[in-house]
C-alpha cells in the first residue's frame, strides 16, 4: 500500500450502493466471500439511515458490479480446486491488502476521511486490516462473524462442501438458483431459518445482478495466502465490536474469541444459535451493541443516534 492513509496505485474502482444523508456519519459495510452489496438487511441499511448516516455499501473485487480480476466464469474449476488449508495452491491474483487499498481508494473518491466500519466474515477480515493499516481513517470496527486473524478458517464439512462447490460454474439457472437457495439454508443458524419465498426472491436477485463463481475462487486463494495476522490485530486500538453466532459452521466460534483476546478493550456480542449469516431478525439483538460502539469516540454522533428507537 502507498501508506496507511492513502490507496494503492493497483487499487480498483469498487461499485457501491449509497444510502443516507451525504456529510453524515460514513458507515461502511463490507462484504464476506462471494457476497453483494446487497445481501445487507434492507432493516440494517434502514436503521443507519434514520440515525443520519450516509451507508456505504461496496461490492468488493470480483463480485457484484465491481472490477473482475479474470474470467466470470472457468469452466473447468470443480470444488477440488477450492483453496482448502489442508493442500497446496496456486499463488493468489490478489491479497486481503489489495482488497483494503480498494476501500481506501473508494473513501477517498468520495472524500470520507474516516468511517465506522463493519465487516461480514472476509468482510471482517478486511475490516480488521484497514483498522490495522490505517486507524486515522476507522472510527470504529465491527467484525461479525468473522476469525480473529489466524492463518487459516476452520469450518464444518457442510459449510466446506458448499463454499466449494460456489466456485463451480452452472450453465443451468435453474440449478444455479437451487443451489444457491440449498447452501444459503446450509449457512443459517437454527434458530434464523429463512422464509422460503424471501429466500427464493433475494436469492434470483442476486443471480440476475451477478453471477462470478471464478471471482469467489479468486477471493478465496486471497484468503487462503492472507497469513497470520493475529500481530496485526493485537495493534488495532480503534473502538472494536466482535460478533459472532454460536451454531456459525463456516468460521469456528473459538476463532472470532481468540480476535477478542488479541484486540485491547474489544468487546464480544454471542448471538445464540445464529449460524454463519446476517438474518433480518439478527439486527434488532446487535443494534444496541453497534450503536454503543459508534458512539464510543463520536459524542455527535451519540447524541445523533440516541432519540432513534431500535426496531424490534
Amino acid at each position: 500500500m502507498r501508506g496507511v492513509d492513502g490507496a494503492a496505485a493497483n487499487a480498483l474502482p469498487l461499485h457501491a450502493i449509497i444510502d443516507g444523508k451525504r456529510g453524515g456519519p460514513a458507515v461502511l459495510l463490507l462484504t464476506g466471500l462471494g457476497q453483494q452489496a446487497i445481501d445487507w438487511p434492507d432493516n440494517l441499511v434502514a436503521w443507519l439511515v434514520e440515525q443520519g448516516c450516509q451507508v456505504v455499501r461496496p461490492d468488493n473485487r470480483d463480485a457484484g458490479l465491481s472490477p473482475l480480476c479474470g474470467p466470470a466464469e472457468i469452466a473447468d474449476l470443480t470444488a477440488a480446486d477450492f483453496p482448502l488449508s489442508t493442500v497446496p495452491v496456486q499463488a493468489p491474483v490478489y491479497g486481503l491488502q489489495d482488497m483494503v487499498a480498494d476501500v481506501l481508494a473508494l473513501m477517498d473518491r468520495l472524500d470520507i476521511a474516516a468511517a465506522h466500519v463493519v465487516g461480514f466474515s472476509m468482510g471482517g477480515m478486511i475490516a480488521q486490516l484497514l483498522a490495522a493499516a490505517a486507524p486515522r481513517r476507522v472510527l470504529s470496527l465491527a467484525s461479525l462473524m468473522s476469525s480473529g486473524g489466524q492463518p487459516g478458517v476452520e469450518s464444518q464439512p457442510e459449510a466446506w462442501h458448499a463454499m466449494a462447490r460456489s466456485i463451480c460454474a452452472i450453465t443451468d439457472p435453474h440449478e444455479r438458483l437451487r443451489q444457491y437457495i440449498e447452501d444459503a439454508q446450509i449457512y443459517a443458524g437454527p434458530a434464523y431459518p429463512h422464509e422460503p419465498g424471501m429466500l427464493h426472491w433475494h436469492a434470483q436477485a442476486i443471480l440476475d445482478r451477478s453471477y462470478r463463481p471464478a471471482g469467489i475462487w479468486r477471493q478465496a486463494l486471497a484468503v487462503r495466502h492472507a497469513g497470520d495476522r493475529r500481530d496485526l490485530l493485537r495493534g488495532i486500538t480503534v473502538p472494536t465490536l466482535i460478533m459472532h453466532g454460536t451454531e456459525d459452521n463456516c468460521i469456528a466460534l473459538h476463532q472470532a474469541e481468540e480476535g477478542h483476546r488479541l484486540i485491547a478493550g474489544s468487546r464480544f456480542l454471542l448471538l445464540e444459535g445464529a449460524g454463519h449469516d446476517l438474518h433480518p431478525r439478527l439486527v434488532p439483538l446487535i443494534l444496541p451493541a453497534l450503536r454503543d460502539i459508534m458512539a464510543t469516540k463520536t459524542p455527535d454522533t451519540a447524541a445523533a443516534m440516541s432519540g432513534v428507537p431500535i426496531p424490534s
